[in-house]
């Protein structure tokens, strides 16, 4: 049996592990992860497991909901996203939403193997799952694919048509730098 650390959230005692129902509603929910549609990735990653690391999960297994922190890394294929705190809610045991806040929160996903990778940062990066997935990234948001480099208040990126999206905060404007592409050289 895997041990999963879980810590009293209140105790100004020295941290002990605590068995609680938190370590079985974990060992309940990974497999509902690692089953569980993607998320967000190119169909080879589809088949992939989830795997998230963390230093701490809270899980409220009743509400779908789990919170983990402390330098936590999701990956699935090729997507990888890193944050400070990653919540990830899931409905009738499929994964729907995965919220991730971090100074700054990051995601990489290499769309299609000869394609450029696709990388952003912000404040937070929602990554919804729908008949349209969507990454969003709000805060200082960045989004690069190969050289091009979008960035703005707010970021909509849809990995299923490769479409971006930004919008300035306020008075900000949105930037964006786009590198022509090299053609082959015609006979």
């Amino acid at each position: 049996m895997t041990t999963v650390p879980c810590y009293r959230p209140h105790s100004s005692a020295r941290r002990q592990p605590v068995a609680t129902p938190y370590r079985r509603g974990l060992l309940l929910l990974l497999p509902l992860l690692l089953l569980a549609p993607p998320l967000l990735a190119r169909s080879s990653d589809r088949s992939e497991p989830i795997r998230i690391e963390a230093g701490r999960v809270e899980i409220d297994e009743p509400r779908g909901v789990s919170i983990y922190r402390q330098d936590v890394v999701l990956q699935q294929g090729s997507l990888q996203l890193n944050a400070d705190q990653l919540t990830i809610e899931l409905a009738q045991g499929q994964l729907q939403r995965a919220t991730a806040i971090g100074t700054p929160a990051r995601f990489q996903q290499q769309p299609e193997p000869a394609a450029p990778a696709v990388a952003g940062h912000a404040t937070s990066i929602l990554l919804q799952r729908s008949d349209n997935d969507l990454i969003l990234l709000e805060g200082d948001a960045v989004v690069t694919r190969g050289r091009d480099r979008f960035s703005g208040g707010r970021i909509r990126y849809y990995p299923d048509t490769n479409r971006v999206a930004a919008e300035g905060d306020g008075s900000g404007r949105v930037e964006a730098i786009i590198y022509p592409t090299t053609a082959a050289p015609q006979p």
